[in-house]
Parts: C-alpha cells; sequence; structure tokens
C-alpha cells in the first residue's frame, strides 16, 4: 500500500503517513510515520484487502489518537470479510477490483 498511497499523494497533492503494525522500539517509536494525524479526517490506503484486519488495527489505534477515519481504499477486496468487518466500525471500504472481477 505504501507505494500507492505515495502515488495518490503526489496526484492529489495531498501529505502522506505511514502506519506501522506497531510502533518500533527505536528510532522515533511512533505508530505512524509523517504528519500529524491527531485531529484529521484521513482515508487509509491498502494494496489487497482479505479479512481487513491490518485496517481495522489502524483504524483503532488511529481512532485512540483522535483520528476520523470513516473511508478505506484498495485496489483488490478479496471478497472474505472485509468489507463487512470494516463496515462493522464504521468504515467504508471501496475497491478498484474485486476477486470476482480478477477471477471471471
Amino acid at each position: 500500500g505504501i507505494p500507492l498511497a505515495i502515488m495518490l499523494g503526489q496526484i492529489l497533492g495531498l501529505k502522506v503517513a505511514f502506519i506501522r503494525k506497531k510502533a518500533k522500539e527505536y528510532g522515533t517509536q511512533r505508530f505512524a510515520e509523517g504528519p500529524a494525524l491527531a485531529g484529521k479526517k484521513i482515508v487509509l490506503v491498502e494494496d489487497v484487502v482479505t479479512s481487513g484486519s491490518a485496517i481495522l488495527d489502524a483504524t483503532n489505534a488511529l481512532r485512540n489518537q483522535g483520528v476520523e477515519i470513516s473511508l478505506a481504499i484498495c485496489v483488490i477486496d478479496r471478497e472474505s470479510g472485509g468489507k463487512e468487518n470494516l463496515a462493522a466500525i464504521n468504515v467504508e471500504l471501496k475497491a478498484l477490483f474485486s476477486a470476482t472481477q480478477i477471477i471471471s
């Protein structure tokens, strides 16, 4: 998802932050690298979504820091529950392609 987020940021003229699974124990020791996100409304970008667990984890951690998230976008939704899991926490998932479209 990082190359996609960088490309979108460049095309749209938006700042980009990078979200880790957990804060590193060295360096900046931050969960999110880039501009300050507290009080901002952001869109999460992923390449492939299966269950949505990475987005779920990031959303929960970021919301605890005061970040507003209601949309996630991805290239491929593998249609394995991710869209439904994210809807349960009020995050809409929009995909460029679904697994069904690719396989058909």
